[in-house]
């Protein structure tokens, strides 16, 4: 795939196009600029972009900078370059990348909060070459603020639209993180619903087509488990790093020796025994890069799999990766082949082709071609309320979060949290209520109208009625409870005033009065039920398994339900979908689309909140190790970020849950927070540390220990080594191979804080501001690949991997 990533501005006036492309042939050729491929986009009224494939190509036109161009029938142009970089300029005011960034988005929120827009598109800003920040934290700067400006007041926006670059180096990585760390924000710490639904144009896609479903999935297909896997393959280059080498090498040596040497005709498919591969059967096949052979073997497939009755097959975008053809140029010969197939064929067995799409833009031209392949006959996988709205444009994939702060308390049946109210004020406003009637007695005699005056006053007495409260009665009444407190007092006729002891006492007629205390019982009711709810969330929580394979919290009224096994009428979940529930099963089922998903039940310690994506665990459990199921999205998304730099075979993921090294990995994030500030915070990353069979167990029981440095370098300090790519552990001097060539690696929590440039003989880091030292230390702080504490708290094992 074309990247052009390394950027140099100049500034001009009415370039034309004939200019312009002379310009880019000049800055093409090395001889003569010291360039080399690259592309010339204007970025701005008179600012220029010039943007080179190769970082070696950016640099040698930099060493010149005033670079003479000759213009055909024209005068010479001289054109004096610059390479800008936000970082230089943030260092020099004292604001780091990551705060620039920080700040930038606040303002942006609050742009749209002044001016009342409704919807807003962001890109993930950060990644490139100006900002220079991973491409993690950049996601994990953008969602935080986004959720940090959803808790509070939003103003009229209502829609956050973030844009992903189809084509973009990182697209993937980037579009799995955002939509996890949103996914798990959907409730917040209190248990209350941050936005309404989260969508995207990668969620799965299913057709129905002459009795089979035909899915379109975003994913790869070595996480698949259908009872056929289609391979690609030249059945001669089994070494290179891509799809291929890694069902290999998940199938085993037995899979390979059969396919070398191999020869299947053009449009023919080699089969073979599924060897280790989680299926019944792998069928192999060329596509020779020629759209025709591409959906003969298409069609080919569904007759295979019919005639030995396999229920489903996983098909890849057979030379869309590789191979290089135009994906809408597979995407039209694989739906067609398998179109042909399926049609009139009156399938017996076959009843699930699932399409496996790994990029973006694969996935968005087999989504545009089998819309126009088999018209509005789609559905989606995701709940009725998370239908899709947003739309694809320019190669753009988009995922949109819908928030109304309007129906926040609506969707989470909660009402509003009371508010500081004069109720004083509230009252004097009520219109005059007059506290007293006239009666005109006429009696025979003085006496008689003197029993009668007083027979009527005791009448009246009998029908009144006086109920006095305390002022934390009112005070904590919402602003709903409070209006329908003062309706009735005005409606009722009712007195209500502070006495002496500035207590509140509403005097009137007793049904009336009746009505306000029934009202304030039922207020102190919600406030003790809110309470125990509250409470509760914060010892167990409730999670389902949203339509992305990611766990969510429910909300703290449903939690209380569940807990409470009140589910006789259902659950709503944060996005307002409603679900029956089985509790002995530990499932929900929607009810509007019947999609079944599971519960999960988390039992938190006084001092520690489970972590969302755990397993429950017991206070006996000082240890758990989950091995993780290659379908789920946890699995996917901690392969992905190991795959972006390492092309090894992933063979197995384990969750490593361990309660006291995660209660001190917590208490010392709190700690940096605290210290830290809101902006650089604890500075929490994923990073890598590779890693022996001999040190494997003890690391998942006693954490990275800092006083091994030294076994491999401490060429930054005596503490303990994190890289930011996985390629960096995946060496085999960090992860030392075992005798069966097996590698291990860690994924790690790793708390960076504040950090500055390493040296060898460091054994803490260096002071910051006295007497605070900084939390930790780097290769580069411009642009860290290495990370190194010197706490053993600092770090977690979250992830142990077993690559090959």
């Amino acid at each position: 795939m074309e990247n052009y990533e390394y950027a140099v501005f100049f500034e001009a006036e009415n370039l034309s196009d004939a200019e312009l492309r002379q310009m880019e042939k000049y800055f093409k050729i090395k001889r003569r600029s010291g360039g080399g491929e690259c592309k010339i986009n204007k970025v701005g009224d008179t600012t220029y972009m010039t943007t080179f494939m190769e970082k070696e190509a950016q640099e040698r036109v930099l060493e010149r900078k005033d670079h003479v161009i000759k213009i055909e029938g024209q005068e010479e142009i001289h054109v004096l370059l610059r390479c800008e970089n936000v970082a230089e300029s943030s260092k020099q005011s004292k604001e780091s990348p990551n705060q620039a960034l920080r700040s930038g988005l606040c303002r942006v929120f609050e742009l749209c909060k002044q001016n009342c827009w409704e919807s807003v598109a962001l890109p993930v800003i950060g990644p490139g070459i100006v900002l220079s920040i991973p491409v993690k934290d950049s996601v994990n700067i953008l969602t935080h603020e986004i959720c940090e400006f959803l808790s509070g007041s939003t103003g009229c926006l209502d829609t956050i639209c973030i844009a992903i670059m189809a084509n973009y180096a990182h697209s993937e990585e980037l579009f799995q993180t955002v939509c996890g760390n949103l996914s798990a924000k959907m409730v917040d710490n209190t248990g209350e619903a941050l936005f309404q639904s989260l969508t995207s144009d990668l969620d799965e896609i299913i057709m129905p087509v002459d009795g089979i479903e035909l899915h379109l999935v975003f994913g790869d297909i070595t996480n698949e488990t259908t009872e056929a896997i289609v391979n690609t393959t030249d059945f001669k280059d089994f070494q290179t790093a891509g799809v291929c080498k890694d069902i290999l090498t998940k199938a085993g040596p037995q899979i390979q020796a059969q396919l070398t040497g191999a020869r299947a005709a053009s449009g023919q498919i080699f089969k073979t025994p599924p060897g280790g591969f989680p299926c019944k059967t792998i069928m192999h096949v060329c596509g020779e890069r020629n759209p025709d052979v591409i959906k003969t073997l298409a069609k080919e497939i569904v007759v295979q799999c019919e005639h030995g009755c396999y229920r489903s097959v996983a098909i890849p975008a057979i030379c869309a990766g590789q191979g290089s053809l135009d994906p809408n140029v597979v995407a039209k010969s694989i739906l067609e082949g398998v179109k042909e197939g399926v049609q009139g064929a009156n399938l017996q067995h076959l009843k699930n082709i699932r399409i496996i799409l790994l990029k973006i833009n694969v996935f968005l031209a087999f989504k545009a071609t089998s819309k126009q392949m088999f018209g509005g006959n789609t559905q989606l996988t995701a709940p009725a309320p998370l239908v899709l709205t947003s739309v694809t444009t320019r190669g753009r994939s988009a995922t949109s979060i819908r928030h109304s702060g309007s129906t926040r308390s609506s969707r989470s049946h909660s009402l509003p949290l009371p508010v500081a109210l004069d109720f004083s004020s509230l009252v004097t406003s009520l219109p005059d209520t007059e506290s007293t009637a006239a009666f005109l007695v006429i009696g025979h005699t003085n006496n008689d109208v003197s029993n009668a005056c007083r027979d009527l006053q005791q009448a009246y007495k009998d029908q009144c009625s006086t109920h006095t409260f305390f002022p934390d009665e009112i005070e904590r009444l919402t602003q709903e409870e409070m209006d329908q407190l003062l309706s009735k007092v005005n409606s009722l006729h009712l007195q209500i005033a502070q006495n002496s002891s500035e207590e509140w006492e509403v005097e009137g007629q007793r049904n009336g009065v009746n009505e306000v205390v029934r009202l304030i019982q039922d207020a102190l009711r919600r406030q003790v039920r809110e309470k125990d709810q509250t409470f509760l969330f914060s010892q167990v929580t409730w999670c389902i398994l949203g339509p992305r394979g990611i766990w969510q919290k429910v909300p703290k009224d449903v939690n209380y339900k569940l807990e409470k096994r009140d589910v006789k009428d259902g659950i709503e979940d944060a996005q307002a979908v409603k679900w029956t529930v089985d509790l002995q099963k530990m499932e929900a089922t929607s009810c509007d689309s019947g999609q079944v998903t599971a519960l999960k039940r988390l039992e938190n310690p006084s001092d520690l909140s489970l972590p969302i994506y755990w397993d429950n665990m017991s206070q006996s459990d000082l240890l758990k190790v989950i091995v993780l199921d290659p379908s789920s999205t946890e699995y996917k998304t901690v392969k992905m970020g190991f795959k972006r730099t390492v092309r090894k075979t992933v063979l197995k993921i384990e969750r490593i849950q361990n309660m006291n090294l995660r209660r001190l990995y917590e208490a010392r994030k709190k700690e940096l927070e605290n210290r830290n500030g809101l902006i650089v915070g604890a500075g929490e990353k994923i990073l890598y540390h590779g890693t022996s069979e001999a040190s494997c167990s003890s690391i998942m029981k006693s954490n990275f220990n800092r006083n091994f440095a030294g076994q491999n370098a401490t060429v930054y300090g005596h503490g303990t080594y994190f890289a930011v790519n996985a390629s960096y552990s995946a060496h085999p001097t960090y992860a030392i191979p075992a005798a069966d060539e097996t590698q291990l690696m860690f994924v790690a929590r790793v708390l960076t804080g504040y950090y500055a440039k390493g040296q060898g003989d460091m054994r803490t880091p260096p002071e910051r501001v006295a007497p605070d030292l900084y939390d930790s230390v780097v290769d580069d702080t411009q642009n860290p690949s290495m990370f190194v504490v010197f706490h053993d708290c600092q770090a977690y094992p979250d992830y142990l991997i077993t690559f090959k």
